[in-house]
């Protein structure tokens, strides 16, 4: 762990979700903001671990990675005859990661009273580990979506029954695919067992940008 020395130091704890697509976009956030000579905490379980620090640089020396070992899972083998492509053998996996939330809790109560600011960057899907930041006056927590704006557009707009909108706009959406197919039944279920009261305790969102 890296060493606090200046009560006025800002601390930055990574909190990602354990699949690729959304380990690799904070993983890519954490290099940029530790070109701020900031200290950069990592939290990710064992499994995960290497996949991370292979992507990382060892000359980046102010990231330290944090790995905990997690329940043991069995992973069904993928189901080539899947009516989506959704990879629902991974599910063990993600529920497995849940279990996180003592060894972040762990962390942050070892750096809050060291730091003069926490900062914690969690992947929206990690809400349930993260959320007892509420806790301590000088942690916030910031929300990252790893999809991108307007997939986060498409997702609301169909759940909320596809309101009417501008003429020219709605000509557009008529292009774009559908969600249906891209989740399973037991995918839903665990995004749905993710969800908490955002607004009790982040203090904002980043949304992934594609450039």
């Amino acid at each position: 762990m890296a060493v606090i020395d200046q009560l006025n130091t800002t601390v930055v704890v990574m909190v990602p979700f354990p699949a690729q697509g959304h380990l690799n976009q904070l993983l890519h956030l954490s290099r940029l903001v530790a070109t701020y000579n900031l200290p950069i905490h990592v939290l990710t379980t064992t499994i995960h671990n290497r996949q991370a620090t292979t992507r990382i640089p060892l000359s980046t020396t102010n990231i330290t990675f944090h790995h905990h070992t997690t329940p043991h899972f069995t992973s069904p083998p993928p189901d080539p005859n899947a009516n989506t492509k959704f990879p629902t053998q991974l599910i063990p996996a993600f529920e497995s990661a849940m279990h996180l939330k003592q060894p972040f809790n762990d962390l942050v109560s070892c750096l809050a009273p060291k730091a003069k600011r926490v900062v914690v960057i969690y992947d929206y899907l990690m809400g349930r580990v993260v959320q007892d930041v509420s806790l301590y006056d000088n942690v916030e927590a910031y929300m990252f979506s790893c999809c991108s704006a307007f997939a986060s557009f498409w997702y609301h707009y169909e759940a909320r029954g596809t309101p009417k909108l501008d003429s020219e706009l709605e000509l557009l959406l008529k292009e774009v695919p559908t969600n249906d197919g891209c989740y399973s039944m037991e995918g839903w279920q665990f995004i749905t067992s993710t969800d908490v009261s955002q607004k009790k305790f982040s203090s904002g969102m980043f949304k992934y940008r594609v450039t």
